[in-house]
């Protein structure tokens, strides 16, 4: 299977791309006390160099002391934290609150990804791509299969693309 320079440029560009806003990400979360939001059941944040999406069986909503869970007749704030650096996790709470005179059993589920390990992957990755495919194709080759052209006039004889386009 053939891959194409088309092909090598999106994928390059993809991971820079990906590369670039996991290293902005991990260098905003790490020097900013945090940022994220809360919609319904589900959350985000970045902080401490690490990227967090919450699932919650009440409303959930972010703030810098942690993940607030807020339902009828509760507010309860859970902090968890991610149990590793440089791999990601997993982490859960459950917490009971009395509501209306009813016990109710709230859960926080997290998946901690730690961005700084994911941007080395990613920028590292695209670094190889363009060691191993450099983007500059020769004067003389197709620029869409990449055959050589020398000798012949006007069409590629492999792909039927046009000299220069």
């Amino acid at each position: 299977m053939s891959w194409t320079r088309r092909g090598r440029a999106r994928v390059g560009w993809g991971l820079g791309i990906a590369g670039g806003i996991a290293l902005v990400l991990a260098v905003m979360g790490t020097v900013l006390p945090g940022f994220g939001a809360g919609v319904g059941g589900v959350g985000g944040d970045v902080q401490k160099g690490a990227a967090t999406v919450a699932i919650s069986s009440a409303a959930l909503r972010w703030t810098t002391d942690g993940w607030l869970l807020e339902g009828q007749g509760h507010r309860v704030r859970v902090v968890i934290e991610p149990r590793s650096a440089w791999r990601p996790t997993t982490s859960s709470a459950n917490v009971s609150v009395m509501a209306g005179g009813a016990l109710l059993n709230v859960t926080l589920r997290a998946v901690h990804v730690p961005l700084a390990p994911l941007a080395g992957v990613l920028l590292v990755g695209w670094g190889l791509l363009r060691w191993v495919f450099p983007g500059r194709e020769e004067a003389h080759a197709c620029g869409a299969c990449g055959y050589d052209l020398r000798g012949v006039a006007g069409v590629c004889p492999e792909c039927g693309g046009v000299r220069g386009a």
